[in-house]
C-alpha cells in the first residue's frame, strides 16, 4: 500500500514539473508562462502595452488580442492534459 501511495504521489510530482515547463511559451521575442495569473493579466492588456516576461525582458505587446488568445490557449491545452493523466494517475 505504501508503495502504491509513494508511486501516486512520484507521478502526480513529474506530471506537475512537466506541465510547468509546457505553460512557458514565447510570443514576440518573450517567454511567458501561462498561468493563471498571466491569464487574469492578459484580459487587462491593451495594445501598446509593455509586459515584464519571465526574464524580466520587457516586451511590447503590439496586438493586445493575439497575446491574450495564445496565453489562453496554451493554458487551456496545458490544463486539460493535466486533467487527462491526474485521472490516469489516481484511479
Amino acid at each position: 500500500m505504501s508503495q502504491r501511495r509513494f508511486a501516486i504521489k512520484r507521478d502526480l510530482n513529474l506530471l506537475r514539473q512537466r506541465c510547468q515547463a509546457q505553460l512557458v511559451t514565447v510570443y514576440q521575442g518573450g517567454m511567458f508562462r501561462c498561468d493563471e495569473h498571466m491569464v487574469t493579466y492578459s484580459l487587462t492588456i491593451q495594445p501598446g502595452d509593455v509586459v515584464m516576461d519571465i526574464n524580466s525582458t520587457p516586451v511590447k505587446i503590439d496586438d493586445a488580442q493575439e497575446f491574450r488568445q495564445v496565453i489562453q490557449q496554451q493554458h487551456r491545452m496545458v490544463m486539460n492534459e493535466y486533467a487527462e493523466e491526474y485521472e490516469k494517475i489516481v484511479e
